[in-house]
């Protein structure tokens, strides 16, 4: 993977122009003034301490006065700046990531894990963001400095200079080296970072189980083994870097320390003045030290860009489903629907294993359509297809006679009610959790609360609508039962007022008291619109208006509930199961 250039890291990133300006016009200022310090240093040994003037002492206080003023003052400015400026665009690319990612088909999170992308926003972003504010200008600053300082000491003794500078090929070659075996070791670090973070959401998602299994210590011992690995490789690379840092200090104080010895005599020869060694010995450290802070931050600049390298990639994945350019006008009716000869096979699945093969149904206007059939039958399959989540591999599937993919994509969802078995409940309040940012009055909500058969167990949460309720057990808020939140399910889908439902196995695992709340409300919500339910239960699948089998992807048996069981095929063999 080539890394991006810096010239499209700051495309990318779109910093505000201004604060970037005057950050590094502080820098520029803060490291022109230190470097003055030199000048300072030989002119007060040649003419304070060499001709033992207190006057020039005193000159050098006002001189040492005005550089610390000039240094704290851009300082501050360097560092509100800069880092504005960085928080400002790594703000608006954790918002154009979270968007661009929330807007992606199901291809995409194939492709990537929770994990991964958890992690960009938890660790990568932040390191991102504390590269930008605190090593950038820093390696910046180290950059003029070791500029300046070279320049001045060309400036200070042409001989002394050119001397010292023979030493940077040393010292640049070794350090070269193993900046290209860190950044091996700085790439599995990354992706075993996405890989503890994917761990740690499945492990944490599923603590009652574990607990009730009682297997609480095979997967910390699991956990430990990763962790394990991971020291390993974060050992070799701090090895690595701490042999960088020995051999850049030896290499780089090891020649000071010899142009030292070698400047001394010239002093002692009278070839230079104390002042001018002085002078050339505090550039020497300036320029010195500079060096080895460049090749440090060098290493994390390098993580950086393989970092926003990496969300560069998934920013630039284009998805597969989409609305297309000139969308078709939708009705405001409830759909007949029609699949026309549907094949399907999931990405990555063998061609052979379709999902959904020669799929030909028909659901008129306004029916209570049952989908029945085995788990893997296909049946989730054709929810997914009808939400457009996917795309069949062949064949259409039209809505009132016009293709599903030919109408806005955000627009057809919003005309369909999806409600999963497993109620998709956020830690939030119960309004927020119904209404998911719609402005809704009160009075409707209220409405669309008793429909949903939930209104009652609202008004006795300490805060009613306001309550704060938790996603998941041992999550931050009350939480609510599997019926309850499956009634939260049904009164969204009220205020939502579909043209199409989709249910699926929404009345299963419950007890008798939720289940006859809900089949109430079910009964409300599917009037006078077209309804696709995936059930096991009798009492579901007997009030349907029209039924489809199917078996292994294929479409085997349809009619009504009597005339199936006449059949004495699959369907009635099923149903006799149940009883």
């Amino acid at each position: 993977m080539k890394l991006l250039s810096w010239r499209e890291i700051l495309k990318l990133l779109n910093p505000p122009f201004w604060p970037i300006f005057f950050g590094f016009c502080a820098i520029l200022i803060a490291s022109v003034t230190f470097l003055a310090f030199g000048l300072g240093v030989k002119f007060l040994i040649d003419k304070g301490f060499v001709s033992q003037n207190p006057e020039i002492l005193n000159q050098g206080l006002l001189y040492l006065g005005i550089i610390i003023f000039v240094l704290s003052c851009s300082s501050y400015v360097r560092y509100y700046c800069l880092n504005w400026a960085s928080e400002n665009a790594l703000l608006k690319l954790k918002d154009r990531f979270f968007q661009h990612n929330i807007h992606q088909d199901r291809y995409f999170y194939q492709k990537e894990s929770l994990g991964s992308l958890v992690t960009h926003f938890s660790q990568d972003l932040t390191f991102v963001q504390t590269t930008l504010s605190q090593t950038m200008p820093v390696m910046v600053r180290n950059i003029l400095l070791f500029m300046g300082g070279v320049f001045l000491l060309f400036w200070t003794n042409f001989e002394l200079a050119s001397i010292a500078l023979l030493l940077i090929p040393i010292i640049l070659l070794p350090s070269l080296w193993i900046a290209k075996k860190i950044k091996v070791f700085s790439q599995k670090i990354q992706m075993d970072q996405q890989d503890q973070t994917q761990f740690l959401m499945e492990v944490f998602g599923q603590i009652p189980f574990i607990q009730a299994s009682a297997k609480e210590n095979y997967f910390h011992q699991y956990y430990k083994q990763k962790l394990n690995a991971f020291k390993d490789i974060i050992q070799k690379r701090l090895r690595l870097r701490s042999a960088l840092i020995m051999i850049v200090f030896t290499l780089v104080f090891g020649g000071i320390g010899f142009v030292l010895w070698y400047g001394g005599h010239q002093v002692f020869s009278r070839d230079i003045s104390a002042g001018d060694l002085s002078s050339f010995i505090f550039y020497a450290i300036i320029a010195a030290s500079s060096l080895s802070v460049i090749s440090e931050s060098h290493q994390e600049l390098s993580q950086m860009k393989l970092i926003l390298t990496k969300i560069a990639v998934l920013l630039d994945y284009k998805s597969e489903i989409f609305s297309p350019l000139n969308p078709l006008f939708f009705k405001n009716e409830t759909p007949e629907l029609i699949f026309d000869a549907i094949n399907f096979a999931y990405p990555g699945m063998d061609q052979g294993q379709k999902a959904l093969q020669d799929i030909h149904l028909k659901i008129k206007k306004g029916h209570k359509i049952g989908l029945v059939g085995a788990s893997g039958s296909g049946k989730s399959t054709l929810f997914r297809l009808l939400l457009r989540l996917y795309d069949p591999n062949n064949g259409q599937i039209l809505w009132n006679g016009s293709p599903l993919n030919q109408f806005d994509l955000k627009e057809l969802r919003s005309k369909i009610a999806y409600i999963p078995q497993e109620p998709v409940i956020f830690s939030n309040t119960i309004r927020e959790n119904l209404t998911l940012g719609e402005k809704i009055e009160t009075d409707r909500l209220i409405e669309a609360a008793k429909l949903g058969q939930c209104y009652d167990f609202i008004q006795k949460l300490p805060q009613g609508f306001e309550t704060f309720i938790a996603a998941s057990k041992g999550g931050i808020g009350i939480e609510l039962s599997g019926g309850e939140k499956q009634r939260l399910a049904l009164t969204r889908a009220f205020l939502q007022n579909p043209l199409l439902i989709l249910l699926d196995e929404v009345t299963n695992a419950l007890d008798n008291q939720n289940d006859v709340l809900i089949q109430k409300a079910l009964h409300f919500l599917m009037q006078d619109r077209t309804s696709i339910v995936i059930a096991h239960k009798l009492s579901t699948i007997e009030q349907l208006d029209w039924i489809f089998v199917l078996d292994q992807g294929k479409l085997v048996e349809e009619g009504t509930h009597l005339d199936l069981l006449s059949k004495d095929g699959f369907y009635a063999k099923q149903y006799y199961a149940l009883i």
